[in-house]
């Protein structure tokens, strides 16, 4: 029994090493071979494109360590797809870090609008002139020292709907612009508006039927139908604006309502005809005269309002000249400097147009149409007593300035970098306009 049982293990042993030496050797080389057949171009791209994908797919574990703001999204958004292991407990590691990203950003963006804040109440302690120079405190300096936050804000803002994160942080900074401008601006235009209260008390109930028209046309149409309404006149583009603007055309409308009823009554219902008012046809045949002395009287007249009309040029010119003459001046010599080389830079090759003496022309042109500009006005009310005159006379002044500070800005905006640009503190073209009205 035993000697058949070695018998039987003795075959087994030797059938095993046949089957190890030959059956697996083939089996090797015929793997080998259908390896070497298939191994071709397609396949090894196909190789490789698999490689590539799970090096990607590996990576949004691996940059955990090291991570970045700009994979953020991306990276949430895959580990969004619970299907890979540990995916969930990255997913909330992500979310965690973004938070901290975020509350990072909205401290920084505080701190500086803070010290923006303080710089500019610093700056505004040390002017003295601080009813010419508010503007370039007030705007200019706080825009320079809050500009470093733009490209920020500017790559946060497109993804405010993605998340409820991003929108939260955008609100807080929004909300902490808004402080700070209260902050800055607020006792400015408080005292403003108290001042102008003070001397304008009342002031509007002494006001012509002919300034009272004037006034609702010029706020309906010129400013609410233009400017604050869409072309439709349904969509409000400034709400707040339009609000106080239609409440001032309310109370005006009323004082018109009010001035109209008083002049029917007073002017027409109650009218006393003085002494030879109605003394006709006595009175035309007094002022008959004859035709040749009526020739006379036109031939004078034309001459008269030619003489008038000449004089009334000569005056638009002087009264423009008086304001921005320098500025004038500085765009005549930017003209004889172009037409000798036209790509000359004027910032580092002029000294008239240095940034440091445009600055300062700047400045000065605007000191002197914050305060004389009224004072022109006044004159003109004084000597002409008669609004329509004073427009004839004013309009045409305002838009020869208008004109040259126009292209006063196409001339900076042209031929200045907009690192000096910004140095000049030059206000628009819209800013000039308010200036003036």
């Amino acid at each position: 029994m035993d000697d058949s049982v070695h018998e039987a293990q003795r075959i087994a042993i030797e059938a095993l090493k046949y089957v190890g030496q030959n059956y697996w050797k083939q089996l090797t080389n015929f793997t080998n071979e259908e390896q070497t057949e298939n191994d071709s171009p397609i396949l090894k791209g196909q190789l490789i494109f698999t490689v590539e994908q799970l090096r990607n797919r590996l990576s949004y574990f691996d940059n955990f360590d090291q991570i970045q703001y700009a994979s953020f999204e991306r990276d949430i958004h895959f580990l969004q797809l619970t299907a890979y292991k540990d995916s969930a407990l990255y997913l909330l590691k992500y979310k965690q870090c973004l938070t901290k990203a975020l509350t990072l950003v909205t401290t920084y963006v505080s701190r500086t609008f803070e010290n923006s804040t303080k710089a500019v109440l610093e700056k505004a302690k040390s002017v003295i002139d601080k009813y010419a120079e508010s503007f370039p405190i007030y705007y200019c300096l706080f825009v320079a020292n809050a500009s470093q936050l733009q490209p920020l804000l500017k790559e946060l803002e497109p993804k405010w709907s993605k998340s409820d994160q991003y929108a939260d942080m955008l609100e807080q900074c929004y909300k902490e612009y808004f402080y700070q401008r209260g902050v800055l601006m607020e006792p400015s235009f408080r005292l403003t508006v108290e001042n102008l209260v003070n001397e304008n008390a009342k002031s509007c109930c002494s006001l012509h039927l002919e300034t009272l028209t004037e006034l609702c046309v010029t706020l309906r149409t010129k400013i609410l139908d233009e400017r604050c309404y869409t072309n439709d006149g349904t969509d409000v583009v400034y709400k707040g604006l339009a609000k106080v603007l239609e409440e001032l055309l309310g109370d005006l409308t009323e004082r018109l309502l009010y001035r109209s009823q008083m002049f029917a009554a007073n002017e027409i219902g109650n009218y006393n005809p003085a002494e030879g008012d109605l003394a006709y046809p006595e009175k035309l045949t007094m002022i008959k005269v004859p035709v040749q002395t009526s020739e006379q009287v036109v031939d004078s007249r034309r001459h008269l309002d030619f003489t008038v009309k000449t004089v009334c040029q000569n005056f638009i010119v002087d009264s423009a000249d008086a304001f921005v003459s320098e500025v004038k001046k500085y765009l005549s010599q930017v003209k004889g400097i172009l037409n000798q080389n036209p790509n000359v830079n004027l910032g580092r090759d002029c000294n008239f147009a240095k940034p440091k003496i445009v600055s300062q022309l700047i400045a000065n042109t605007y000191r002197t149409l914050k305060i004389n500009w009224p004072k022109f006005r006044d004159q003109l009310a004084l000597y002409l007593c008669n609004a329509e005159n004073e427009n004839i006379l004013a309009t045409p002044v305002k838009r020869k300035i208008i004109a040259v500070l126009e292209e006063f800005v196409e001339v900076i905006k042209k031929r200045y970098s907009e690192e000096d640009a910004q140095l000049l503190r030059l206000p628009s073209s819209q800013e000039w306009h308010l200036l003036m009205s």
